[in-house]
């Protein structure tokens, strides 16, 4: 599978699972094409609104109620 498949597969899991109310993003859509991230996004804002959302890119958090910036580790 190419690195895009295997990350959509492990959305598709956190999806199906919600047991957690943290959802960590490292580079979550990295290797998948910008359309199919901004249809990521527009999911992780519906079914993830209410959880703390860890991301490297400022788009996984631009809607947020409040971000957080870490700097220097």
């Amino acid at each position: 599978w190419s690195a895009g498949q295997r990350q959509l597969v492990y959305l598709g899991r956190v999806i199906l699972e919600m047991k957690r109310k943290i959802l960590v993003l490292d580079e979550a859509t990295s290797s998948v094409d910008p359309t199919t991230d901004s249809l990521i996004q527009e999911i992780l804002k519906l079914r993830f609104a209410e959880w703390i959302t860890i991301a490297h890119r400022i788009t996984s958090v631009l809607d947020s109620h409040k971000v957080l910036l870490l700097d220097n580790g």
